[in-house]
């Protein structure tokens, strides 16, 4: 898949769940999760400490199913420690 291919899916799956997935502001942890999963890939180590921060985790609680992370954590602000790469 291409970069526009994988970014087309996204915005259809936030669509069905968030009006205006386009200008709507997103984390890049965020979108990179989303994306891996897209792609049939695991995101880097630094996103996954990211989204598993405590906030992150409440989302997570909150929606259980493996979908789109952005769809159901776009509501919750992202903690900003623990992005630096491994």
């Amino acid at each position: 898949m291409t970069l526009n291919d994988l970014m087309a899916a996204l915005v259809a799956e936030l669509a069905e769940e968030i009006p205006a997935p386009l200008s709507t502001p997103f984390t890049l942890a965020g979108v990179w999760d989303d994306l891996a999963r897209l792609a049939g890939e695991q995101p880097p180590p630094c996103v996954a400490r990211v989204l598993d921060a405590p906030i992150a985790a409440v989302a997570v609680a909150r929606y259980p199913t493996r979908g789109s992370y952005l769809a159901h954590a776009a509501q919750f602000p992202e903690p900003t420690a623990g992005w630096e790469p491994a």
